[in-house]
């Protein structure tokens, strides 16, 4: 399995970035052929208090490397490609895994 991973950087405004990614941006991502898995979570601080490096992660999970790719091209994961800039004022990091069995 390929796991697409997104970490958010905090945002200029919580309240803008949580109303948006939860009532436009999951739905989008829910869509996306080929999804197998999706997780999103909000970060908490670690035991000692300290903040986290980032506001909130998703796990976007997916069979092998093409059907990822195809997902990707996507009306869908272009959509969610581009919904990204519309709300993640602290940036975001993409990056793929390659799941051990």
């Amino acid at each position: 399995m390929i796991k697409l991973t997104a970490l958010f950087g905090h945002p200029d405004s919580v309240d803008d970035f949580e109303t948006h990614y939860l009532e436009k941006h999951v739905p989008i991502a829910r869509s996306i052929p080929n999804l197998v898995r999706l997780e999103t979570a909000r970060t908490m601080p670690s035991p000692s208090g300290e903040a986290p490096p980032y506001h909130r992660i998703a796990e976007l999970w997916f069979d092998d490397l093409t059907s990822l790719g195809a997902a990707l091209a996507s009306e869908q994961g272009q959509a969610a490609s581009a919904d990204i800039g519309y709300f993640a004022t602290g940036g975001a990091t993409l990056f793929l895994s390659d799941i051990d069995d």
